[in-house]
C-alpha cells in the first residue's frame, strides 16, 4: 500500500524538523537526509526517475508544504482514531477543559489558525536564514575565486614582462651580430678590391694572406649565426605566453561585447536589479548566474571541433554544455569525451550549471553531415549502461527523426523508453522493437514528421536499424534493430549498428526484454579527432 507520508528512499515518515519533504525539479519528493546523501560532485540523480540535477545542498530544493500539511492531518486523524479505540485514553484536566470551553467557537478556531500561521512563519524564517547562510558561503567562495584569478592574472602579466625582456635581449644580440656581419662583408669587399689592384708578386702574396684571413673570419661569423640563432627558449616562451594571453583577451572581448551597459552605476544598476522575485534566494542567485554567464562563456562549434586548449580541458572537466532555448525554459545537454569520441547527450529539462561554457545545440546538429550521422544509445537492464553506436545513412526523414529523438530538440526523446518485444526469437531475422517514448507498451511513438516517405535502402544483415511502421502510422517513431541475418530484405532501413551489436544481442537474451531501457542517448560530434 502506498504511504504518501513516508519517504520512498528510507521509508521513514516525513516530519517538520530533520526529515522535511523537499521536491526536486523532476517533481519527485524525498526527505532532506536522503537528498543530501544522493548529492555527489555537485550532481544529484533522482532515485525515482534518474533525472540529473545540479545540487550542492538539500536546502536549495523547496519544501513541499502541501506534503507537510498532509502529514499533520494524517497525524491528527491517527490521534483521533487512537482516542476512539483506546478505552483508557487520558482525559484533559478540568482546568484545561474549562479553558477550552471559555474560548470555544470562532475564537478558538482563529487561535488555531494563528498558531498554524506562526508555525509556517517560523519555518519560512528558518528557511530564509538557511538560504542567507548559503548565499554568504557562495559570496565567500566567489571572493576566493576572484583572489585566485587576480593572482593568476598577475602571474600572466609577470610572464609577459619576462618574455618581453627576453625578446629585447634577443633583439640586442641580433643587432650586434648584424653589425659584426656588415663589418665582415666590408672587409671582404675591401680585400677583393686589393686583389684586383695588385701589380707585383709581393702584393699578390700579401693579398692572398689577407683574403684567407677575411674569408675565415666571415665563415666563422656565419657559423656563429647558425649556432646562436634563433634562441629556442625565447621563441617557445613567447609562443606559449602569447597563446594563453590572447585566449584571455579574446574571452574578455566577447564578455565586453555582451554587456549592454558600459557601467554598473546609477540607472544601469537599478535596471539590473529589476528581476523576477519568485523562488528562493539561491534559486534567484542561480538564475542571475545563468543570465550573466550565458553569453560570456559561449563556445563556438569551430572551437569545439578543433579541440584546442582551453576548450579541450573544459570538455574533459565536464564544463561544456549544449543549450536549447524554448519559449519559457532553458534546457541543457552534456558534452563529454570517451575513447576519442566527442558526444552530445540528450537535452535535459534543466539549465546548465553556473559558469558552464555553452553553445547552441541547433548549431552543433546543423554542422553534422546529414548523410552519415553517428548517434548512440546507452542500454541498461542490470549493472552499468552499455553503449551502442548507430550510423544513420542516407539523409532520410526517418534518420532525421531519429536524430531529433536522440537529442530531444523537439521535446520528446528515447530516454527512459524500454524495448517492447523481440520478433523471431533465436531464429533467422531476429529483431527487437523499441522507441515507444509515449506509452512504453508498443501503442505509442507518434512521428515528429507528417511525411516519412523517402528513398530507403534494403538489406539482409544483422545490425540493420529500420522502421516497422510506414508513414502515417502513429507508431512510426518506433525503431527495430535486427540481431540475426535474414533471408528476405528488411524494409525502410535508415541506419546500421556500427559498434555494440553484441550489446543488443545480450539485451535480446535477457529474461524480460521490457527491463531493457534507454538510459541515455545523443549524437557523436567527432570521432578520433584528437588524442585524449
Amino acid at each position: 500500500m502506498d504511504n504518501p507520508e513516508e519517504c520512498k528512499v528510507c521509508f521513514e515518515n516525513y516530519d517538520e524538523t530533520s526529515r522535511r519533504p523537499r521536491t526536486l525539479p523532476c517533481g519527485h519528493t524525498y526527505c532532506s537526509p536522503c537528498i543530501g546523501g544522493t548529492i555527489k560532485h555537485g550532481q544529484l540523480s533522482c532515485p525515482g526517475c534518474r533525472a540529473s540535477h545540479s545540487a550542492a545542498h538539500p536546502t536549495q530544493f523547496p519544501i513541499n508544504y502541501g506534503m507537510e500539511a498532509l502529514v499533520r492531518k494524517l497525524r491528527a486523524v491517527q490521534l483521533v482514531q487512537n482516542k476512539m479505540t483506546t478505552p483508557s485514553a487520558p482525559q484533559l484536566p478540568d482546568e484545561e477543559c474549562t479553558m477550552v470551553m471559555e474560548i470555544s467557537g470562532d475564537s478558538w478556531l482563529k487561535l488555531q489558525l494563528q498558531k498554524s500561521k506562526m508555525g509556517h512563519i517560523i519555518d519560512a524564517n528558518q528557511e530564509s536564514v538557511s538560504q542567507l547562510d548559503q548565499y554568504r558561503a557562495q559570496l565567500d567562495d566567489w571572493k576566493t575565486q576572484h583572489c585566485h584569478l587576480l593572482d593568476r592574472l598577475t602571474g600572466i602579466v609577470e610572464q609577459n614582462k619576462v618574455v618581453l625582456e627576453m625578446l629585447k635581449q634577443e633583439e640586442t644580440r641580433v643587432l650586434g651580430m648584424k653589425k659584426e656581419g656588415e663589418e665582415r662583408r666590408k672587409q671582404v669587399k675591401d680585400t677583393l678590391g686589393c686583389i684586383e689592384a695588385v701589380s707585383t708578386t709581393q702584393e699578390a702574396d700579401a693579398a692572398i694572406v689577407q683574403a684567407e684571413r677575411c674569408n675565415e673570419e666571415a665563415e666563422t661569423w656565419m657559423q656563429k649565426c647558425q649556432h646562436l640563432f634563433p634562441d629556442v627558449n625565447t621563441i617557445t616562451m613567447s609562443c606559449r605566453v602569447r597563446e594563453v594571453t590572447r585566449a584571455i583577451v579574446e574571452t574578455q572581448d566577447r564578455a565586453e561585447a555582451a554587456v549592454e551597459q558600459p557601467t554598473l552605476q546609477g540607472p544601469a544598476l537599478q535596471g539590473l536589479t529589476r528581476e523576477d522575485p519568485s523562488g528562493t534566494i539561491m534559486q534567484r542567485v542561480d538564475r542571475n548566474i545563468r543570465n550573466a554567464s550565458v553569453h560570456t562563456n559561449d563556445v563556438t562549434a569551430e572551437e569545439l571541433r578543433m579541440m584546442r586548449q582551453p576548450v579541450k580541458s573544459q570538455v574533459e572537466a565536464g564544463q561544456v554544455f549544449g543549450i536549447h532555448r524554448d519559449q519559457d525554459r532553458l534546457r541543457s545537454s552534456r558534452i563529454t569525451t570517451e575513447n576519442g569520441y566527442l558526444y552530445l547527450h540528450c537535452l535535459q529539462d534543466q539549465p546548465p550549471p553556473p559558469n558552464a561554457h555553452t553553445l547552441e545545440v541547433s548549431e552543433l546538429v546543423g554542422s553534422l553531415d546529414p548523410s552519415s550521422t553517428l548517434v548512440f544509445l546507452d542500454l541498461c537492464w542490470t549493472g552499468s549502461p552499455r553503449r551502442i553506436h548507430i550510423r544513420l545513412s542516407p539523409d532520410t526523414p526517418l534518420a532525421r527523426q531519429f536524430v531529433l529523438l536522440c537529442t530531444g530538440i523537439k521535446g520528446p526523446s528515447y530516454i527512459k523508453s524500454s524495448f517492447i518485444e523481440v520478433g523471431g526469437f533465436r531464429r533467422q531475422g531476429e529483431f527487437v522493437i523499441g522507441g515507444d517514448y509515449e506509452n512504453n507498451d508498443g501503442t505509442g511513438g507518434v512521428p515528429l514528421f507528417s511525411d516519412l516517405h523517402g528513398s530507403y535502402r534494403v538489406c539482409r544483415t544483422a545490425g540493420a536499424v529500420w522502421s516497422r511502421w510506414g508513414s502515417g502510422d502513429r507508431r512510426s517513431a518506433q525503431f527495430c534493430i535486427t540481431t540475426r541475418d535474414c533471408k528476405g530484405n528488411i524494409p525502410r532501413v535508415f541506419g546500421m549498428v556500427e559498434d555494440g551489436l553484441d550489446v543488443v544481442r545480450a539485451a535480446v537474451n535477457h529474461t524480460n526484454i521490457k527491463d531493457v531501457m534507454v538510459a541515455d542517448c545523443g549524437i557523436v560530434l567527432a570521432r578520433k579527432l584528437f588524442n585524449l
